[in-house]
């Protein structure tokens, strides 16, 4: 799971992933200069900008999309000795950031599939404005130059995930601009 490899991430060693003081960083050179954010007027483009800061190691910009009250949580009840683990904004960014300064890291991907796969739907216990965004299909995609590498797939055979971004506007000078206040996802076997 992404949120397996946060974990990972975090507790890796500092020469590995640089520093982790929750500082956003810059992202490596982008191999691809002509990718462009979405702009966060949907709560679809919002998770389209969290997926686009994610594959170009961009802690700036998931700083900006995630919000200060943030809360994320990942279970894996595939494994009977797990616990959930919480995730605040600044764990994301220093993951991010960890993904940008370790030069190891080679390649880096988050395919949520179609949009069209994507449910909008709403918690009556969320405030009235909160969107939350189901995504049914994804495969998160993390290799090193060593070879070793972290694959989670959705559509992996004898198990269900649940992977969801909600997501809250922010009125502001150019218009309603959403951030993720919540990311749920959590792993069952069939």
């Amino acid at each position: 799971m992404k949120r397996l490899l946060l974990a990972l991430i975090l507790s890796a060693p500092p020469a590995m992933v640089g520093c982790g003081d929750g500082t956003p960083t810059k992202p490596k050179p982008n191999p691809n200069p002509g990718v462009v954010y979405p702009i966060r007027s949907t709560p679809k483009n919002a998770v389209l900008y969290l997926v686009v800061a994610f594959a170009n190691r961009d802690s700036v910009a998931t700083d900006s999309v995630y919000a200060d009250d943030y809360e994320g949580t990942s279970t894996d009840m595939t494994d009977p000795g797990s616990v959930t683990l919480t995730f605040t904004k600044g764990d994301e960014v220093r993951a991010v950031g960890g993904l940008a300064l370790d030069q190891h890291i080679t390649f880096v991907e988050m395919d949520l599939k179609s949009l069209d796969s994507w449910n909008e739907t709403h918690y009556a216990n969320d405030p009235s404005d909160w969107v939350t965004v189901q995504i049914p299909h994804f495969k998160i995609t993390v290799f090193a130059s060593s070879g070793e590498g972290f694959v989670a797939n959705s559509d992996a055979s004898g198990e269900t995930w649940i992977f969801e971004f909600t997501v809250k506007p922010t009125n502001g000078p150019s218009g309603t601009t959403y951030q993720v206040v919540r990311w749920v996802e959590s792993r069952t076997q069939l």
